[in-house]
């Protein structure tokens, strides 16, 4: 899958679609207190086949409800 990056311009016609003019008008309803004022901490990016296979384990460790006791329905 392709990465299409947004242009400057594709920004211009997003904020305008929603009705605002900038990204900080666009988040002006989060109080300064909530947001967050430090670039995200997150780990390096993978490729695409990488984050397949981290998926895949992920999943992997997925447990169905039939192996587990479960009281659902139970009241």
């Amino acid at each position: 899958m392709p990465y299409l990056f947004n242009t400057a311009e594709s920004q211009r016609d997003m904020l305008k679609t929603v009705g605002v003019n900038s990204v900080d008008e666009l988040f002006d309803q989060i109080p300064r207190e909530l947001r967050l004022d430090r670039p995200l901490q997150l780990p390096p990016p993978l490729s695409e086949i990488e984050l397949e296979s981290h998926l895949r384990d992920l999943a992997s460790q997925n447990v169905g409800a039939s192996g587990r006791v479960s009281f659902l329905g139970g009241g």
